[in-house]
């Protein structure tokens, strides 16, 4: 429910790429407190719906701005459903505003926070220092131990000669998402790759590593998503309540009561 109005249908990112771009959209632009979560498809409106209420989530830009401007914390709300795994809705709740604007039933994290990062699909979003920028900018990386295990498995593929598991991996690294941060790092296990083999194979013919790694582009929204509707709600069916009219009732009582209702029931058959 937004601005009174109950929600009937949800917009659900199916592009992790695309989900990711807008993550790191909206912490560029200051929504950098959040709560995330994972949650059952049939229950991502009961979810929504609690999300909406205890917090100051927009759907509206031009509001949130306006928002802002007086002083008041605003929040996106994102939704992803992978495809792999369908039954599960990862959100991601970010907030624009300052620690007293934030709801103490919560525990924020913060996307500035180096032990707290923004973490999805073993990707992190931080900052780094790219060549010929006047300051950081926000990227995602794969995250530490993902990085450790890619090259971890790199090296000891080589030295042990598994090639067929050093052809994956090669895929995996150009697999990676094209974020300037992850590339740079792709590109790293590559050169380090290269180095490994010659160093430990010599002359020995190298698989094919391809020579490009892909950029991510930008993209809209709605190319990249779908929308859940809402699940109808039915009044619960009436119950037939019995009563023993014995506990309450003569057995001559009784009897002139069942009368009146034949009696009723006769006339009202003949009257139709």
């Amino acid at each position: 429910m937004i601005n009174g109005h109950i929600t009937k249908k949800l917009f659900v990112f199916t592009k992790k790429s695309v989900y990711m771009q807008r993550i790191a959209d909206y912490v560029r632009t200051g929504h950098q407190a959040y709560i995330s979560g994972l949650t059952d498809v049939e229950k991502i409106f009961t979810t929504y719906d609690k999300l909406v209420f205890n917090h100051p989530v927009f759907d509206n830009k031009l509001k949130a701005f306006r928002a802002r401007e007086k002083g008041f914390a605003t929040g996106r709300l994102l939704l992803f459903q992978n495809k792999k795994k369908p039954e599960k809705i990862h959100w991601i709740l970010l907030v624009h505003g300052t620690v007293d604007q934030l709801s103490k039933d919560e525990k924020w994290r913060h996307a500035e926070d180096k032990h707290a990062r923004i973490q999805l699909l073993g990707y992190d979003l931080l900052r780094v220092q790219k060549e010929g920028a006047e300051r950081p900018v926000w990227t995602w990386r794969y995250t530490t131990d993902r990085y450790q295990d890619l090259r971890d498995a790199m090296v000891a593929s080589i030295r042990s000669r598994r090639d067929q598991d050093f052809k994956i991996l090669v895929d995996l690294l150009f697999g990676t998402m094209g974020f300037s941060g992850s590339r740079e790092q792709a590109k790293g296990l590559v050169k380090l790759a290269k180095e490994e083999w010659k160093k430990r194979r010599g002359d020995e013919e190298m698989p094919a590593i391809p020579k490009l790694l892909g950029w991510v582009r930008r993209k809209g929204d709605i190319d990249h998503g779908h929308f859940l509707n809402r699940p109808k709600l039915y009044p619960p069916s009436k119950k037939e309540i019995q009563i023993d009219l014995k506990q309450f009732m003569s057995d001559s009582e009784l009897s002139n009561f069942v009368q009146s209702i034949n009696l009723d029931q006769i006339q009202n058959d003949q009257t139709n």
